[in-house]
């Protein structure tokens, strides 16, 4: 079966999941507001500093701006952050951080979460740590953090927090980071979907870096 064939039945799969449930308990168990349209109710959800309209029960997602639809990846994502936060009922951050290898499953994707973030990541922003701080602030709206050297929080969905941290490297040792999370987010994704995050984190960062280092002005 094709990648694409995967994709759209995982986007299936989650949406038969959702759709006898209550909207109003959806959105109050995922963060998400709510509105009534003259023909359907839409949900309203905060993804990657972008806002994200939801058509129920349809659950077609589209930026606010400009109208796209979202790339399936991120519909499916979206879709099961949802579902994790009806399955777990709870809200509230942990403000306890753990890394990827801390998730359960996470040391069986760990070689899958290194490729596609945290090593994209460390060599992009290695040379100089600091530059961390503007990108993430400008393309996520990222909030400084005292974790190693350089570190900037950042909130992809309501109830996901995310820590990017740099360690500056020296003549003996080479730059180091790492991506650390709220540990609330065991409950509410898996670790493949954590891995498929960070990359959607990760490789939009590195190409607004380049933007950064060419002299034009970051989003």
């Amino acid at each position: 079966m094709a990648r694409i064939d995967d994709y759209r039945m995982a986007l299936r799969l989650g949406k038969e999941k959702l759709k006898d449930r209550n909207p109003h308990l959806i959105c109050r168990y995922a963060g998400m507001d709510i509105e009534k349209s003259e023909s359907n109710l839409i949900f309203k959800i905060r993804w990657l500093n972008r806002d994200v309209e939801i058509q129920w029960p349809e659950f077609h997602m589209e930026y606010v701006e400009g109208g796209r639809e979202l790339p399936i990846q991120e519909s499916i994502l979206i879709l099961h952050y949802i579902i994790g936060c009806m399955e777990a009922r709870q809200r509230e951050l942990t403000n306890n951080w753990i890394s990827f290898k801390d998730i359960p499953d996470g040391r069986f994707y760990l070689d899958a979460f290194n490729k596609r973030a945290k090593d994209p990541l460390v060599d992009a922003f290695g040379k100089d740590p600091d530059l961390l701080i503007p990108v993430i602030s400008s393309l996520y709206a990222g909030k400084p953090s005292d974790y190693g050297d350089v570190s900037i929080k950042l909130s992809p969905l309501p109830l996901i927090r995310v820590l990017l941290v740099m360690w500056k490297g020296d003549e003996e040792f080479p730059p180091e980071g790492n991506i650390l999370f709220d540990e609330n987010i065991s409950q509410i994704l898996s670790a493949e979907d954590i891995a498929w995050l960070s990359q959607m984190i990760v490789f939009p960062a590195i190409g607004e870096l380049r933007r950064y280092l060419e002299g034009k002005e970051v989003r």
